[in-house]
């Protein structure tokens, strides 16, 4: 995953992707994503740029801005975005290594299950100690309802949820792959169901 992208670049392809026409929401959109840069949830791949150097953003960077654009547009503040970061940018805990090797992080890991046409669903909860009344972020990337029911049950067990919120994590990023011609356009064989019945944010 050598692929680098300026921002602007970016902006431009989330904009077509959504369908977003008008120049002044283009420029809205731009500002935006800039807005993510200066509050430190999406970094270049180096932090030092120099005189007449344009920063450059790797894919796993961009797919953390395609999703986090999708929960800036919906409306939710800095601390959701920043929940939302913390949660995909942790390592990665599955000890069995996908495709000869462990990813990195948990963004890293669902760009691995989207890129072999799997269903991802990102999911993250604040959530309260049933004894200590002490708030926690919890989540990740789920590859179908059933390991997410699983998670669910085991997160319930630690406290209460205060706030969840859901992403269709592979109706996301693979019409974003498409365009950058990782995946084939011929065949879509993604969750279908999760496209459909998730196909907005999911407030829980």
């Amino acid at each position: 995953m050598t692929k680098t992208f300026k921002l602007r670049e970016l902006s431009d392809q989330f904009c077509d992707l959504d369908r977003i026409a008008d120049p002044d929401e283009q420029n809205r959109h731009y500002s935006q994503m800039r807005l993510l840069v200066q509050r430190r949830l999406i970094e270049p791949t180096s932090p030092d740029i120099g005189r007449g150097k344009v920063a450059r953003y790797a894919l796993d960077t961009a797919c953390k801005a395609r999703l986090l654009m999708t929960l800036h547009r919906g409306d939710f503040d800095h601390s959701v975005l920043r929940n939302a970061n913390n949660v995909m940018s942790k390592g990665y805990l599955q000890s069995k290594p996908r495709a000869g090797r462990i990813p990195a992080t948990e963004i890293a890991a669902a760009i691995e299950a989207v890129l072999e046409d799997r269903g991802v669903i990102f999911e993250f909860a604040v959530r309260r100690h049933w004894q200590t009344g002490k708030r926690e972020v919890t989540g990740g990337f789920y590859l179908d309802d059933e390991n997410l029911t699983k998670a669910r049950e085991l997160l319930d067990a630690w406290g209460s949820v205060v706030q969840t919120i859901s992403l269709p994590a592979s109706s996301l990023l693979r019409p974003f792959f498409e365009k950058l011609s990782l995946v084939s356009t011929e065949t879509n064989s993604v969750d279908a169901r999760e496209a459909s019945s998730k196909s907005d944010l999911d407030h829980r």
